[in-house]
């Protein structure tokens, strides 16, 4: 919607995403749903193990992609993407690596 909003009517908008919880649902279900269908070889290695891959990278940067700043041409709308999380608290090294668990509950 905010994007038709800054094409047609060259308007500024923003766009607030708090949780991406429902779109990595969304995610997991086609990829089980392609996995029923076509057998475990259907999907990439990271999404058989539960990791990221690039297809779920491509899938995830496509919401962030909607933010522009549209030219004189498209009526010189915009779209502005705020994306609310928490992170975990930094460690006490430098070095620290994060696992995926620390991230649960983020948003």
């Amino acid at each position: 919607l905010a994007e038709t909003h800054a094409l047609r009517d060259g308007a500024h908008t923003i766009v607030v995403v708090d949780t991406v919880d429902w779109h990595k649902k969304l995610w997991d279900g086609t990829t089980r749903v392609l996995v029923d269908v076509f057998g475990v070889d259907a999907v990439v290695r990271g999404d058989r193990e539960g990791g990221a891959s690039s297809e779920m990278r491509a899938y995830f940067s496509t919401l962030i992609q909607r933010a522009a700043q549209y030219n004189a041409q498209n009526k010189g709308g915009s779209v502005t993407l705020l994306l609310l999380t928490k992170i975990p608290p930094m460690q006490e090294s430098d070095d620290a690596v994060f696992q995926e668990s620390d991230f649960e509950g983020a948003n």
